[in-house]
């Protein structure tokens, strides 16, 4: 069987076509996965997905002082907590300035200061990819300074 010019012409349209329809599945598949993702943001307008733990833990704090904290920094335990009776558990007013943190390998100590002096906050996180921030928060102390 011999193919003429003309169902060669057919067939090339076709092909074309299949190609743009594949084309097109693809691009609405793309963007019906990137509209699923959620954008967290931590500070200054600043995505972050897996940010430094002491940079979260900073946003943190500063998140708690601001009376802003976002839901998926913390376990959901711990969230209702902290935010019932406005963040008082803290006992933080607002003006408060998050001086620097420090890390190990799954907790931080984060030094605030206040009109008073300053507070440190012990914070455990745990750890995992399939949290927006890589880190979520499980446990807050404020161990007493000493000296």
């Amino acid at each position: 069987m011999r193919w003429n010019t003309k169902d060669q012409d057919r067939l090339k349209k076709h092909k074309d076509l299949a190609i743009l329809l594949i084309l097109i599945l693809l691009l609405i598949l793309n963007i019906i996965s990137i509209k699923g993702d959620t954008v967290y943001v931590l500070t200054d307008g600043k995505t972050k997905e897996a940010p430094e733990l002491d940079l979260f833990c900073s946003s943190f704090i500063e998140q708690i002082i601001n009376k802003g904290l976002q839901r998926n920094m913390v376990e959901p335990d711990i969230y209702d907590v902290l935010v019932s009776d406005n963040y008082k558990i803290l006992n933080l007013a607002g003006s408060e300035r998050v001086l620097f943190s420090r890390t190990n390998d799954s907790s931080c100590s984060v030094i605030v200061k206040d009109q008073i002096g300053l507070r440190r906050f012990e914070i455990t996180v745990n750890k995992s990819t399939d949290y927006p921030f890589y880190y979520r928060v499980q446990k807050i102390d404020e161990p007493t300074l000493e000296g």
